[in-house]
This record gives C-alpha cells, sequence and structure tokens, in this order.
C-alpha cells in the first residue's frame, strides 16, 4: 500500500476530498512527537500530514543536488515557540512532553536553516536561505492537540481579539520566499512582540544563532538518517 507523507499540512488540513480524517498519535523511536497526526484519503490515496523536523532534514538533503544546481530558496517555517530556550542534546530526551516536543522541533529548524546558509556561503552552492513565522493565527489548524489543552472560551476570545488571519499569517512565508534579497534574515508579524500586524525583517532568534548547537545538529541528523531503522513489530509495541 503507497502512503503519501506531507511534511506540514497546516492550513491545509480541510482540503477538499478528503475522506476518513482521524486524528491518531504515533509512537516514535525518538520520543513523543509534538502532536497528533492526520490521517485520510483522498482519491484513493492514503495521506498523513504532520511536521517534523528530521523529515525536512531527509527532503532537503535528498534533494540538494537539484537544489545547487538551481540555486534555490529554501524558506524556513518556524515559529514563537523556538524563540526561547536551546536545543537539547538528544532527540526524545527524558521528560519531553508534547509542547517541549513542539519547540525542540522549532528550534532544530531555525538550526539547520542557519547552517544550511553558512554550508552554501562556504561551498559555493548558490542555495540562499530565509527564515519566517507567522506569529499567532489562533484562527488556523496549527497544533490541533495542544489547541486542545486550552479552554475554548480562551481560543475564542483570541480569535475575535489578537493574533493574525490565517492569510496574514501566511505572508511572512509569501515575503521570505519573493524577497530579492540573498541576505538571510527573519521576517515576522510586526507587532507586540512579533505576534501579529503587518511583515516585518528582524533578527533571527536567539536559538537560532548558537552555531555549535547547528553543526552538532548537523551532524547528527546524518546519523540518524543512515542508521538502521527500528522493526516494526518493536516499534508497534512502545
Amino acid at each position: 500500500m503507497t502512503v503519501l507523507g506531507v511534511l506540514g499540512g497546516s492550513g491545509v488540513y480541510e482540503i477538499a476530498g478528503l475522506e476518513r480524517a482521524t486524528w491518531r498519535r504515533v509512537a516514535s523511536p525518538f520520543g513523543e512527537t509534538s502532536d497528533e497526526f492526520l490521517f485520510g484519503v483522498l482519491d484513493g490515496l492514503d495521506l498523513v500530514f504532520e511536521t517534523n523536523y528530521l523529515a525536512n532534514f531527509a527532503l532537503v538533503k535528498g534533494l540538494l543536488p537539484l537544489l545547487k544546481a538551481g540555486h534555490a530558496r529554501v524558506v524556513f517555517q518556524g515559529s514563537l515557540g523556538g524563540s526561547f530556550g536551546k536545543l537539547g542534546s538528544e532527540p526524545g530526551e527524558p521528560g519531553a512532553g508534547a509542547a517541549r516536543a513542539y519547540q525542540q522541533s522549532k528550534i532544530a529548524l531555525g538550526l539547520f536553516g542557519m547552517e544550511l546558509d553558512r554550508r552554501s556561503r562556504a561551498g559555493g552552492w548558490g542555495i540562499s536561505v530565509q527564515l519566517a513565522h507567522p506569529g499567532v493565527t489562533p484562527g488556523s489548524e496549527i497544533a490541533p492537540a495542544l489547541r486542545r489543552m486550552i479552554p475554548s472560551n480562551v481560543v475564542n476570545w483570541a480569535v475575535e481579539h489578537i493574533g493574525n488571519s490565517t492569510e496574514a499569517g501566511a505572508r511572512p512565508a509569501i515575503d521570505a520566499a519573493l524577497t530579492d534579497s540573498d541576505q538571510l534574515t527573519m521576517f515576522a508579524p510586526e507587532k507586540w512582540f512579533g505576534v501579529f500586524g503587518p511583515v516585518t525583517t528582524r533578527r533571527p532568534f536567539k536559538p537560532y544563532l548558537d552555531r555549535a548547537a547547528a553543526v552538532r545538529l548537523w551532524s547528527r541528523s546524518e546519523q540518524l538518517l543512515t542508521a538502521p531503522r527500528p522493526q516494526r513489530g518493536s516499534q508497534d509495541q512502545n
């Protein structure tokens, strides 16, 4: 059976024609996932929507020859969840719950973007990198399992009074993709510490600037991609 995995999915969960949509928690050999996975069927094809750092690394690494040949731009979509803290020493570190896993994945994505930019410039790859984050978009479908932990009246108030619309939340990533500049920067909402508002550019989040962590993350990611995969039976028993 063929299953198509979608890296990301926030904002397209309600895609027309998606049938038998169900949210499921999936066991991972690298620790607890930051959210549930959305499973469904589209035109007879099984789909799974989710975002995680390692899948994005694997995709970019696999496409690297094409990205170099096309002098491509890669935009890394982060979130305010990655604006504080630091990267842990190992995936699935003890005591890491869903919120911690989400924060770590966003820090990892930013560090990956910074290291890809550094390696491209040092090696003359011709790949330009930009960073973006949408601010707070309370009306979107981002991280539904985490959202269910918040009282519905609080979510409804936020939708009415603060945050970006889903359209405004998409704007930073669009501007990052279309900018004429090849200098790495972060595109983000302007108002209230990046929560909402028109798009501006800013310095990358402090956790993204940890060069040693970025180098360590790249090396560890390559190791994980080449490590033997766990047997399905043992994974299902976790």
